[in-house]
């Protein structure tokens, strides 16, 4: 039951950081989001986009740098090999759709983009 009750919790404060009005409140219910689970992606991500809609640019870059070591020291290595090359890792981004879909890429090379979709 109280598995449930963060899981009913998590849900709703997602969709009131993409429902509510003002980027104010948004944020606001988006740093409970984070706090209550550090290690969800879209929850960080959230918070950064809406500090800066907010004018919060300095906290938005803060966010940003002490969010780069994570990333670096998790799943992902700095470096990955692929047919026997070393090649650098590529970091996963996260953000959301217009209609508060859930997005993640990655950037790699100067070439026009390539979306490609999951297959699970």
């Amino acid at each position: 039951m109280r598995e449930d009750t963060s899981l009913w919790r998590f849900a709703i404060l997602r969709e009131l950081v993409q429902r509510v009005v003002g980027p104010e409140s948004a944020l606001a219910y988006a740093r409970q989001w984070a706090q209550l689970d550090p290690a969800d992606a879209l929850a960080r991500s959230a918070v950064t986009e809406l500090l800066e809609k907010t004018g919060r640019s300095q906290e938005a870059a803060a966010r940003r740098e002490s969010a780069a070591p994570v990333q670096a020291q998790g799943d992902a290595p700095a470096m990955t090999f692929q047919s026997g090359v070393l090649l650098p890792a590529q970091p996963t981004r996260f953000r959301f759709a217009s209609d508060g879909t859930g997005l993640a890429y990655s950037l790699a090379g100067e070439r026009p983009p390539l979306v490609k979709t999951g297959t699970g």
